[in-house]
């Protein structure tokens, strides 16, 4: 149990929760002072927590990140140790590398957005973490091998990034800037398409006309822009004029395009949308749910809108309703339709207690009923860092390992979203399972290393309760038994290796169900910085054989990875000779592809054997000339010390080839 995390800090958790997530420009100063008070601007741990909680903050209050901003830099200003105050800063920097990893995590880069315009961070602080952030990705890509399908989510982040710095890039980067605009134009992204048609337009208006965009989501006139003001009279004008005149608004004529109104038509996708939940399609009576719109909201309840519809990952409007935290509006609904599933996981989700509490008394809602996707309201609160419903459930007796229809836990939950708070809380309680697995038998630090929550790792991994070495059982034909430290290696995550390496009680050599260890995986999947990281540790057996006698060494040469041939050669504890079940030696295998690199790096090792025989006697050079590879055989013949004359007038196959 950990003993720091008190009931006084669970309440002091709440108390920041709610003073971050309910700020606006008037109370800036007064919240500062507060958190000055409880001296979240004086350490590491404390200053952590508060730019966690301001994460959270951004995701679920997505329409209130000027004043979230405008915290950000007063909290910036008045801390005093210039180490705590280069953290801070850096921390919400790093948001953007390590937050900014979903596609649909608009809400981060518009933080970054906001903090930018007040003068958090200069222009080459911004350039520097757009460009890092973009060869990120391409680095994670090209070093995966992953297919086209992936290229969608690596360029969405520069399309992104360039839709809201555009005027910086262009002016600043304008070959990034160009290459990037094309490649977006390529890609015929819908999530883009507003953004290009509207680009003359952004650029003729000095780029006034994007700032309004990304401020506030979409272009003036659009039925967007009408039901998010809750502009009633705006959206009749709407209905029975679709070429609705842009002109009232904005300086040009045309640029809203004359869209037929439609009492369920949806919202399409659009860049500056910062609200994941309104990312898939929802029907306006949705989008005016989630904005609070209460007079359109009941215009178009009236007017017949369908309230069975769901948007297109099956959300659907009482869902919206609880998120959106409109109480009027859910009255209002509550009278009319009585579909209240999953709502109260979403009140949960988007931090509206009083919605969850109206839905306890008034609709019966059990917070111990588990619906699919979404789990528990334990599930939920641990995943969105809800720690003030996370206590209610704690006092209502919920079961803290009540687990979904997939075998996870609330912890599951925690760890796989990094909500550090949420899990000191449950590994706090005294009856929880902290190794719970799951229907694949995951564990909840499984879930951390899996997921990248590189903090939840370093926290989980100096708990003495928690089993760092238990494999999944995950396989659709074949089970494969692999640990976390597996998973890791194979996905190159360096830091995560590394910090799971600093344990003594981590089994560095466990083998999965094919007998292969860590060090397989980072060699096999070409992870050259893991590699170099495990060989450091003297644990690592760097000559481990798998079920088939194959070394890192083999299967690296069988991936044609040359980089990684030549780091496990240079180490001085590398055996090359080993043959695999059939007698096969790496230098064998090199020979049997045709990886020439991989030859020529075997062949400068001082252990390498180029005589060594496979079980039906033949060398590497003889095999090379069964092969017919002329490149091997050329490479290898300089190798022997012997006359080939006398060589091949014992050896049928090297006579035939010479």
């Amino acid at each position: 149990m950990d003993i720091s995390f008190t009931a006084q800090r669970i309440n002091e958790i709440i108390d920041l929760q709610h003073l971050v997530f309910n700020i606006n420009n008037a109370t800036v100063s007064e919240v500062t002072e507060k958190m000055i008070e409880m001296g979240y601007l004086s350490s590491h741990e404390k200053l952590n927590e508060l730019i966690h909680v301001i994460e959270n903050a951004i995701q679920h209050r997505p329409y209130n990140h000027n004043n979230i901003a405008i915290l950000a830099l007063s909290v910036f200003e008045k801390i005093n140790d210039e180490v705590l105050k280069n953290h801070f800063k850096h921390r919400i920097l790093k948001l953007q590398v390590e937050r900014f990893s979903n596609i649909d995590d608009v809400f981060v880069i518009s933080f970054l957005h906001k903090c930018y315009h007040l003068g958090f961070f200069t222009n080459d602080e911004i350039i520097s973490i757009i460009l890092k952030k973009s060869l990120l990705y391409q680095k994670t890509t090209e070093d995966n091998n992953e297919s086209s399908s992936r290229y969608y989510q690596k360029d969405s982040v520069k399309f992104t990034y360039l839709c809201y710095f555009a005027p910086l890039l262009k002016a600043e980067v304008p070959q990034f800037y160009d290459e990037v605009l094309q490649e977006m134009i390529n890609s015929g992204l819908p999530k883009y398409s507003m953004f290009l048609s509207k680009l003359e337009f952004f650029q003729k208006s000095k780029w006034e006309l994007l700032e309004t965009c990304a401020d506030h989501c979409y272009i003036p006139g659009t039925i967007e822009w009408i039901i998010q003001n809750d502009d009633l009279e705006g959206l009749k004008e709407f209905e029975n004029k679709p070429e609705f005149d842009a002109n009232k608004f904005i300086f040009e004529k045309v640029l809203v395009e004359n869209v037929p109104f439609d009492v369920n038509m949806r919202i399409q996708p659009f860049v500056f949308e910062k609200a994941r939940i309104l990312t898939n399609y929802p029907t306006i009576i949705q989008f005016a749910a989630f904005h609070g719109s209460v007079k359109c909201f009941t215009y178009l309840f009236k007017k017949g809108a369908n309230t069975n519809l769901t948007d297109k990952i099956g959300i659907n409007l009482s869902q919206f309703v609880a998120a959106g935290g409109n109480m009027d509006i859910l009255a209002f609904y509550a009278k009319n339709r009585y579909n209240f599933e999953g709502a109260a996981h979403f009140a949960t989700a988007y931090y509206h207690f009083d919605i969850l509490q109206w839905l306890i008394k008034n609709k019966n809602v059990n917070i111990q009923t588990s619906v699919e996707h979404l789990g528990t309201i334990v599930h939920r609160s641990a995943a969105s860092n809800n720690i003030s419903i996370l206590k209610y459930c704690f006092d209502c007796n919920c079961d803290v390992n009540i687990k979904t229809k997939y075998g996870e836990t609330p912890l599951h939950a925690a760890a796989a979203k990094g909500q550090i708070e949420a899990l000191k809380c449950l590994l706090n309680h005294p009856d929880i399972e902290p190794n719970a697995v799951d229907n694949d038998q995951c564990t909840p630090f499984y879930f951390a290393v899996l997921y990248h929550r590189k903090h939840v790792v370093k926290f989980l991994i100096k708990n003495e309760r928690i089993d760092i070495n238990k494999p999944d059982d995950e396989g659709v034909f074949i089970i494969i038994y692999q640990t976390a430290l597996h998973i890791a290696a194979k996905l190159g995550y360096f830091d995560i290796v590394s910090i799971i390496l600093t344990s003594n009680r981590i089994n560095a050599n466990y083998k999965n169900n094919n007998g292969q260890t860590p060090l397989h995986y980072a060699s096999r999947f070409n992870q050259l910085d893991v590699v170099k990281l495990l060989l450091l540790d003297d644990r690592i057996n760097i000559n481990a054989e798998d079920n088939l006698n194959q070394t890192p060494l083999y299967v690296s040469i069988m991936q044609n990875n040359v980089q990684i041939v030549q780091e496990l050669l240079s180490s001085s504890r590398i055996n090359p000779n080993i043959p695999n079940i059939v007698g096969y030696t790496p230098l064998h295998i090199g020979v049997e592809l045709g990886n020439i690199e991989c030859i020529e790096q075997l062949i400068k090792s001082t252990f390498i054997d180029v005589f060594i025989q496979d079980e039906n006697g033949m060398t590497p050079l003889i095999l090379s000339a069964k092969n017919g590879n002329v490149d091997a055989f050329e490479i290898l013949k300089s190798l022997y010390q012997k006359d080939l004359n006398e060589i091949k007038d014992n050896n049928d196959v090297l006579n035939i080839y010479l």
